[in-house]
């Protein structure tokens, strides 16, 4: 009964924005100390998700993929931002996904399932950098990830009654790492990050790595993977969100 509950929350999570504009920013090695930066990235992440979901007891393993999730999109809100300073830099990234409609599979009990699900996930993180050359950069980071995942479901008569069963649940986790850029040539750069955490959740990690194509001193394209973890299991109500978000993705970070 609870596998449409996970087909929910699977919807919803599974289409996470791209890495932040943070992440994807800062080419020129010579950072200007005396005037702030700002870096604004328009992306799409087509992410899938794997991993193992259930709501009080019941776990069930799900794997989602972008193009199902892309069946269901109602709305979307992304707002990758950097601002940077030096060698200081200050990241954030807020995203809103919104899916409905989408028909669960509920298990003998139940005839179908109809779902609906939102997702909201806010990352606040101090950038400092510890390494500058003519070809290199890398920076450390630190800070903190928020998690909310709400969904409705209802599920129709079968053996069962009809019922309607809902899920909020918000998390914080207390993240760390690093990312750094290669400029192979003027116009071609590689880019990677990485970061571990803990808190609320047992552990989360993340990895994103791209190739970047450097048009001018305003806009650079940018292509690649990215893969983000997390394991949260709420003894209280018996909420477990085990999963792992991964798929490429495609931008244009905007400097001013």
């Amino acid at each position: 009964m609870k596998r449409s509950v996970v087909a929910t929350v699977a919807l919803v999570v599974s289409y996470m924005g791209l890495p932040r504009a943070s992440a994807m920013a800062q080419e020129n090695a010579d950072a200007d100390s005396t005037h702030w930066q700002w870096y604004v990235t328009p992306y799409g992440w087509a992410s899938g998700m794997r991993g193992d979901v259930g709501v009080r007891g019941r776990v069930a393993h799900v794997d989602v993929s972008f193009s199902e999730i892309l069946d269901h999109l109602d709305a979307g809100f992304m707002l990758p931002l950097e601002v940077r300073r030096g060698d200081l830099g200050l990241q954030l990234d807020l995203l809103y996904i919104k899916v409905s409609g989408v028909k669960a599979t509920p298990g003998p009990l139940f005839s179908t399932a109809d779902a609906s699900g939102k997702l909201f996930l806010g990352e606040i993180a101090p950038l400092f950098r510890v390494l500058t050359t003519k070809d290199a950069m890398v920076d450390v980071l630190g800070g903190i990830r928020w998690w909310n995942v709400r969904g409705d479901l209802t599920l129709e008569p079968g053996i069962l009654p009809r019922e309607s069963r809902n899920l909020n649940k918000g998390w914080m986790d207390a993240i760390g790492g690093a990312r750094g850029f290669y400029k192979i040539d003027p116009h071609w750069v590689l880019q990677g990050r990485g970061d571990i955490g803990a808190l609320q959740s047992d552990f989360t990690w993340q990895l994103i790595g791209s190739v970047g194509y450097i048009i001018n001193n305003t806009a650079t394209v940018r292509a690649g993977y990215r893969q983000l973890d997390v394991d949260f299991d709420d003894g209280g109500d018996g909420f477990v969100f085990d999963v792992g978000l991964g798929g490429p993705f495609i931008g244009v970070t905007f400097r001013f």
